[in-house]
């Protein structure tokens, strides 16, 4: 019933593949009759999303929000720089040194952000042998 309430709900946002349930809010569930069905899920889109499309590779950085305490958790961080990595076609631990903080804030991970003094520390901790150069 979730699945088919969710395939249902694609329909009604014009939904028409994985990514676009990233821009899904708990307000949509609301205005299509979903509010019991996300309370079930604690009023996570994401939740919903991961738990009844589970063979998709989902990025929670990319919904609007992560879950509590999901930047806490350093291998969430590495699994999210790895990704920045591909994204900005990062080849050697060199390439690094052109990563501003605002290609992070453009990539979904402003949040991440908050959580470093500097996101030369988030890079060094998650890239082994990162040094910054001038």
């Amino acid at each position: 019933n979730r699945v088919r309430y969710m395939k249902w709900l694609a329909q009604q946002l014009n939904i028409k593949g994985p990514q676009d349930w990233y821009r899904v809010r708990r307000q949509d569930f609301g205005q299509y009759y979903g509010n019991q069905f996300i309370k079930f899920y604690d009023g996570s889109p994401n939740s919903v999303v991961k738990d009844c499309f589970p063979r998709v590779k989902w990025h929670e950085w990319m919904f609007s929000r992560v879950p509590v305490g999901f930047w806490l958790d350093p291998n969430n961080r590495k699994d999210y720089v790895c990704w920045l990595g591909r994204q900005l076609k990062i080849r050697n631990v060199s390439d690094w040194n052109r990563v501003r903080s605002l290609d992070i804030k453009h990539n979904y991970g402003g949040g991440l952000l908050h959580h470093f003094d500097s996101y030369i520390d988030l890079i060094k901790e998650c890239v082994p042998g990162f040094e910054k150069t001038a």
